[in-house]
């Protein structure tokens, strides 16, 4: 983290608010985290379950999974600064941190979600190797509404490209609808629904009046 200009401001939960000196750096940092996650000695009990478990690239090259699967958002603004009185520390608040935190739970885990401010200022970087080795893959998500902001966002995923056949598993598309068939009733069920009907409108006829 120090080799990206990078600042541990806090965990909460399991997540941890890491600011940087600029997008570059934090898109460095982010890019960079996901190939080590591949290569941390994991408990090997954890190695062994579906979603942790080691799965290699398609040619055999390395790792396309391997340990646990990590989301990371970045967003760009001028946050509220206060240090914390227990830990001395430099934390901050408001809009700002507010939206990198919805922005960051957009993503799936492996992969990387930037809003557009952040996409905008990258543009110059993806063609070149200077946020990882081999450079980024990116993907267009379609707009969302994050919870507390009035306009849509437009949302760009990303990952090293030596990982893109994440995007293989990453499905951001809206949840399928799925019918249901509604069968009739027996005379049975229909006996019981018209008791239940019954007593909700005796428990009405007795309930107090004129109290909201």
């Amino acid at each position: 983290m120090v080799d990206t200009n990078g600042y541990e401001v806090k965990t909460e939960g399991d997540a941890f608010m890491i600011a940087f000196e600029n997008v570059d750096d934090a898109a460095r940092w982010c890019m960079q985290a996901q190939l080590i996650l591949l290569s941390l000695d994991w408990d090997e009990h954890l190695l062994t379950l579906d979603v942790t478990k080691p799965q290699e690239k398609a040619d055999g090259t390395g790792y396309l999974w391997r340990g646990l699967r990590v989301r990371m958002g970045i967003h760009i603004g001028v946050p509220l600064c206060q240090t914390d009185p227990c830990t001395g520390r430099m934390d901050y608040f408001g809009p700002v941190v507010n939206k990198a935190a919805r922005v960051s739970g957009c993503g799936h885990g492996g992969e990387t979600v930037v809003s557009y401010d952040v996409i905008d200022m990258l543009q110059h970087l993806f063609e070149t190797d200077e946020i990882v080795d081999g450079g980024v893959t990116t993907n267009v998500l379609p707009p969302r509404n994050l919870k507390g902001f009035a306009e849509d966002e437009v949302l760009t995923a990303m990952v090293p490209t030596v990982l893109s056949e994440r995007y293989d598993e990453f499905v951001h598309a809206k949840p399928e609808v799925k019918t249901v068939e509604v069968q009739e009733l027996t005379e049975e069920q229909r006996k019981k629904l018209e008791e239940i009907e019954q007593k909700l409108k005796l428990a009405d006829m007795n309930a107090p009046k004129g109290i909201v």
